[in-house]
């Protein structure tokens, strides 16, 4: 029950997190840190892995709407495997907020 609580608080802060940065910040900041391994583009590193782990549909992470912020956030800040955590003093705070609204405008975009 605790960690559900848990969970669900870290959704929540999430999410709220996510409706304060700004889309079209967050975009930029794809481009600049993101795009060269998750691109739309069957030589992009990440898509590649991606692609063979989740399917071509979802290879390229803007296609895949199912990411959840926290995760998002967590993945930034962590890295796993081959990517890199980026620090605050690369992507700061503010920026990643800005990331996760842009992934929040996708899901929207395609529902």
């Amino acid at each position: 029950m605790k960690n559900l609580l848990m969970s669900s608080v870290l959704a929540t802060i999430s999410a709220t997190s996510a409706m304060a940065g700004d889309a079209a910040e967050g975009e930029g900041v794809f481009n600049r840190w993101c795009l060269a391994c998750h691109a739309e583009h069957p030589l992009a590193p990440a898509t590649i892995y991606l692609s063979a782990k989740l399917g071509p549909d979802l290879g390229a992470i803007r296609a895949n709407t199912d990411l959840e912020p926290d995760y998002i956030a967590y993945m930034v800040r962590n890295g796993q495997g081959s990517m890199p955590n980026f620090r605050r003093t690369e992507i700061t705070n503010d920026e990643l907020d800005s990331l996760l609204a842009y992934f929040q405008s996708l899901k929207e975009a395609k529902q």
